[in-house]
């Protein structure tokens, strides 16, 4: 719940930063030396001793008073104060250095005219100061920089940047990029910032004022109006978001913002955020829009709940609504929102120890794309797992898994369903060639209705199979030495046909085809330093009982380094048609400071196309689906590093098969030292957006929205 700092913030710091390098000469006896023309004073409760050397020192005696010129220099540790005259009463404790000072503390500065302190009522006034602070360089000037008490500092005539600029000449002052001026700011450390007459300005040309702000700077969190958004597009026009903050306890918080659209109408939003205990904490959004423009109330509600039980038990509930269907189609800029087919609500229970895991989840799915009653939901599923683990001291392993489930929909078939698979696995080393490993499996299913009764219905499915890994390596020496691995696995498989021409469809557990499978992979890697440059996977099955053809498509996993570019490939290729069923594409290149690109294709062909893996076996490829409609796309980003300051961008998702651009969004950045600027052009089907963010450093501008992925 912690929020970043702001740059009033900070002003406190500055303040507190220029009395603080004062302070430690309070409370300490001053010994005088006048051979070595320095006061010398002792370590007191471990601290470092502070030393003051001077061209020029002398003591009065009845003043109490030291006097010292000409290259002052007082220093503690890495505390260091420079100037040209000094003169401190030990009686009243008045201090007062001028001429050309300078505070150092690390790479903290601090230039003036005059300091002026009383190390008694630590009460001071800095005179003509220019403060340098933080490490995005803060620059506060003052004519005056007092401080009035011991909680309060004031300074007058204040201007405020992180442009890197000398000490303000107030008759002819620098022209800054940009740079707040004020006639007084008033800090607190604990409760508030308070400013009067307060410019804004943009080349020392003033852009916009308030007579008055109040900003909460406290190190807690401190209620107040946040920092508006602002951004335009072609359905809603002009959008303001104005968020307000309460800080309502420590371990706990609101965000209320008020949302217009110039062209829709106006909603709010308000976010919730709680830290019960250690072991407990959660977020509630909520967004009600009153949409003029189709003439319905719309909401939104997101509720996250986290709960641990203990170290190996805990809780997740997530509740998920929106009034309708075209919720964030309407309403949302996101590419992630607007493309989301469904929401889910859901609650998960689960338990994990050393070799055992067991879960309670129930589900509850909305699709957004059609409304239908056929929408499948698991309320509940219960599930327990023993992982693979040795069976006592024998070679065997044991590997268990149960799930009981209720499949609910508001049409259709209703039914529960339990499922239980057992395997046992031994592992069977062969010298110099490799690992054998056979293994046999029995599989369970219980429905308490089969698809045409009423009455329950069960199905028993045996597998058998043996696998068979090796790998061999060999490193190639020389100036550039390289190391090859190659990696090859066997298995066959073997599911006896059973009729399940009555079991109800759920999931893919409820439809396990027969098997007589081989499945064979070959990896290669190259391997310079450790760092992977070609790597070529090739994977096939085999039938020995086909109805049609024995051989599955061939997957090929392919990267290679080609000089700086990364090319990565993801296909099946079909061995009897001769031609490519899907195939995926990432070209990667980046040169840096100069330009970088990303290049994506994706294609898959409709009709029958492989299906990797199955509930037995993710591996092997024998079965297929059907892919109602071609998925032809073309993906890409491009950065163009113009100068050290100008960057140009491009991001495209076009869709190939349709001929349409899903989304095109375009942008340039400006960054100079203490400024920068994006301008951001995102074109969608159905609406275009324009988007323009200002950044200045230490202040804010963090990227969000079409600049997020761009830059």
């Amino acid at each position: 719940m912690a929020k970043g700092p702001s740059l009033y913030c900070l002003l406190f710091f500055f303040l507190i930063f220029s009395f603080r390098l004062l302070h430690f000469a309070s409370a300490q006896e001053v010994i005088i030396r006048p051979v070595d023309r320095s006061i010398q004073r002792p370590e007191e409760q471990g601290g470092e001793p502070v030393q003051l050397k001077a061209d020029h020192l002398e003591f009065f005696q009845d003043t109490q008073t030291y006097v010292a010129s000409g290259n002052i220099k007082v220093s503690q540790g890495k505390k260091e104060i420079t100037g040209d005259f000094f003169n401190f009463n030990q009686k009243t404790g008045q201090m007062d250095i001028s001429g050309h000072v300078v505070i150092i503390e690390g790479f903290n500065q601090v230039k003036a005219d005059k300091i002026s302190l009383n190390i008694k009522s630590q009460e001071g006034v800095i005179y003509q100061g220019h403060m340098i602070f933080g490490p995005d360089h803060y620059h506060l000037d003052g004519k005056v920089i007092e401080k009035v008490s011991p909680e309060e500092y004031i300074a007058r005539g204040a201007i405020v940047t992180t442009c890197e600029c000398a000490q303000a000449d107030y008759n002819r002052p620098p022209r800054l990029p940009w740079r707040i001026r004020l006639s007084e700011l008033k800090t607190n450390p604990d409760h508030y910032v308070t400013g009067r007459n307060v410019f804004f300005e943009v080349l020392n040309v003033p852009v916009l004022y308030s007579p008055y702000i109040y900003l909460p700077v406290a190190r807690e969190r401190q209620t107040g109006l946040l920092i508006p958004n602002f951004d335009y597009n072609s359905q809603d026009g002009f959008r303001i978001l104005q968020p307000f903050y309460w800080a309502i306890a420590r371990n706990q918080d609101l965000t209320l913002s008020l949302d217009y659209r110039s062209l829709r109408g106006t909603g709010a939003e308000m976010e919730y955020r709680y830290i019960a205990s250690r072991y407990s904490s959660g977020v509630l959004f909520t967004h009600y829009f009153k949409d003029a423009l189709v003439g319905i109330d719309r909401s939104e509600v997101r509720y996250n709940h986290t709960q641990i039980y203990s170290e190996h038990v805990d809780a997740r509930l997530s509740l998920n609504y929106v009034s309708d269907q075209a919720f964030f189609r309407d309403l949302s800029v996101s590419t992630a929102d607007i493309s989301q087919r469904s929401v889910e609500s859901n609650l998960y229970l689960s338990g994990r120890w050393e070799n055992q895991t067991a879960y309670l989840l129930t589900r509850f799915t909305r699709d957004l794309t059609a409304d239908s009653d056929l929408t499948l939901q698991k309320l509940p599923e219960i599930g327990y797992s023993f992982h693979t683990s040795p069976i006592f001291y024998t070679p065997l392993y044991l590997d268990f898994s149960s799930t009981a489930t209720y499949f609910y929909r508001q049409a259709g078939l209703k039914a529960g369903r339990s499922d239980t698979y057992l395997q046992l696995i031994d592992e069977m080393p062969i010298a110099h060639l490799g690992v054998l490993t056979p293994r046999a499996g029995f599989r369970k299913t219980v429905y308490s209705r089969s698809v045409s009764r009423e009455s329950s219905i069960e199905r028993n499915i045996t597998k058998l199979g043996i696998g068979f890994d090796n790998s061999l390596s060999r490193v190639y020496r020389g100036d550039d030495p390289l190391t090859h691995v190659i990696e090859s696995s066997l298995v066959y498989e073997y599911v006896p046909p059973v009729d399940q021409s009555d079991v109800p469809q759920f999931d893919n557990i409820d439809l396990i085809p027969d098997k007589n499978l081989f499945t064979y992979s070959l990896t290669n890697r190259l391997l310079r330093k450790k760092e992977e440059i070609f790597y070529l996977k090739l994977t096939d099955s085999y039938q020995v009982n086909p109805t049609e053809g024995r051989f599955s498509d061939l997957r090929a996993e392919m990267m290679f380094l080609l000089w700086d570019v990364k090319v990565k490939t993801d296909s099946y290729h079909n061995l009897y048609e001769g031609f490519t069923d899907i195939f995926n594409l990432d070209l990667l290149y980046d040169s840096p400071g100069r330009w970088n690109l990303s290049v994506g294709e994706r294609f898959t062909k409709q009709g029958s196309i492989p299906q990797k893996g199955d509930i037995f076996n993710p591996l092997s490829l024998g079965l297929q689906q059907i892919q109602p409609v071609p998925i032809r796309f073309v993906t890409s980003v491009l950065r163009i590093y113009l100068t050290r300051e100008l960057t140009v961008a491009a991001k495209i998702y076009y869709d190939d098969q349709n001929n349409i651009f899903t989304e095109s969004d375009y942008g340039i950045r400006y960054i100079s030292g203490c400024w920068g600027i994006t301008l951001g052009y995102v074109m969608f089907p159905d609406k275009n957006q324009v988007s323009f963010l200002i950044t200045l450093t230490g202040i804010g501008g963090q990227p969000s929205g079409a600049f997020k992925n761009l830059f």
